[in-house]
């Protein structure tokens, strides 16, 4: 029972850095346009935030999964 409710709250903290992984790169994109980057060289950083955050999200599902698994 304990190790659920530990557990728990690591998928609670999970789901709560998703929207915030989402916009932490976004002052950094922000940097890379006022800068004049080369167009190849945004197109990659935006390509590398969207796969972060679409990384996060994966393990918030993940964790979401495994917790109804052994709970119920």
């Amino acid at each position: 029972a304990i190790g659920i409710r530990l557990f728990a709250m690591g998928t609670a903290l999970s789901l709560v850095t998703v929207p915030l992984e989402q916009d932490a790169s976004n002052p950094a994109l922000a940097w890379l346009k006022r800068k004049n980057s080369i167009p190849l060289e945004l197109d990659g950083a935006q390509d590398a935030v969207k796969l972060a955050a679409s990384a996060y999200e994966v393990t918030a599902l993940s964790n979401f999964a495994t917790l109804v698994y052994f709970a119920f």
